[in-house]
């Protein structure tokens, strides 16, 4: 039940045909309900499932179809991140009714309550899209963490844990995060493909990206770099991924757990320090950087760990509110 959001209204489909033919079934539907309803546009979510329903729904509509959107104007121009992200595209669809698939997590979510219409509607389906049927289907494998590509949070490994990722594992768990991972140690087997990150893997946008061990080559940046506020920890200095992070910590991945002792930093003070630093990319001490906010807290973090600011106001309050969350819900 929708309880959330801008809805005034949730139309419901249930046909039999939808569980026994799958994704052709989908689509026969949708289109349907295109055709009758006319709307502005068609949001889909862009995984596998929905792209494929979009792509669908854009024939039998003979519509324009958009994938892989991070953003979606009131006049319906859609912004993708093409070329591995080097490349902002601002585009409109102008036949038919646009069908776009949005990047999960790309746009912020409206949690205003809601109380929509429910109308139950009909749509029939064609035989065409009922040729073949679905023998046997499992649901997958489920742990204890959020789904990588619709989590808020997620903590990705790379070369640099040298296979060993209990430390990313326990951070990400200290902030209820997903765990994601670099080509680079997915093959070398240390950690599942299905948690690869980048051009090859999975594309995530999630609130906040922390990322360990990773030099940040373009076909990982590909996948992670529309997060709205990336920390990077890298015993390299000059690892390229420090090149586009908001946050960046310069040693090992032993003390990652104590970096969840900036939340006891008084944010507000550290927030009006840095905002009279440099807008460049800068690095300096941790403790000297919030030197003057709660040295009792400040003075626990590894004096060997460095603290990187870049566009520093927006995420030092994204950090601190992941972690907030994270140490409260504990």
């Amino acid at each position: 039940q929708v309880k959330q959001g801008p809805i005034s209204q949730v139309l419901v489909i249930e046909a039999a045909e939808i569980a026994e033919a799958g994704v052709p079934a989908v689509a026969d539907a949708l289109s349907h309900i295109v055709k009758e309803k006319s709307p502005a546009a068609v949001l889909i979510a862009s995984h596998a499932f929905g792209k494929e329903v979009a792509a669908r729904v854009a024939v039998l509509t003979d519509s324009g179809i958009i994938t892989d959107a991070v953003d979606v104007a009131a006049d319906i121009t859609a912004t993708q991140m093409v070329f591995g992200g080097s490349t902002t595209v601002h585009s409109q669809i102008s036949h038919g009714t646009p069908i776009i698939t949005v990047r999960p997590n790309s746009i912020e979510a409206d949690l205003n309550t809601a109380s929509p219409a429910i109308e139950n509607a009909t749509a029939v389906i064609s035989d065409a899209a009922k040729k073949a049927k679905i023998a046997s289907s499992q649901p997958p494998v489920k742990g204890g963490r959020p789904e990588l590509t619709e989590a808020n949070i997620v903590v990705s490994g790379g070369r640099g844990t040298d296979g060993n990722f209990a430390p990313v594992e326990a951070f990400a768990d200290l902030l209820g995060a997903a765990v994601g991972a670099s080509r680079a140690a997915t093959d070398a087997g240390w950690y599942p493909h299905s948690h690869q990150v980048g051009q090859t893997g999975k594309t995530v946008s999630p609130q906040l990206y922390v990322a360990c061990g990773i030099s940040g080559a373009i076909q990982h940046r590909a996948g992670m770099q529309t997060s709205k506020t990336i920390v990077v920890v890298n015993k390299d200095p000059e690892a390229p991924l420090f090149d586009i992070a908001d946050f960046g910590v310069v040693g090992d991945l032993d003390g990652l757990g104590e970096i969840g002792l900036v939340v006891n930093v008084d944010m507000a003070h550290a927030i009006e320090m840095l905002n009279h630093r440099d807008a460049r990319f800068t690095q300096q001490p941790l403790d000297q950087t919030l030197a003057t906010a709660r040295h009792d807290h400040v003075n626990k973090l590894p004096k060997r760990d460095q603290f990187a600011n870049r566009r520093a106001i927006r995420g030092l309050d994204h950090l601190h509110s992941g972690l907030r969350q994270a140490r409260c819900s504990k």
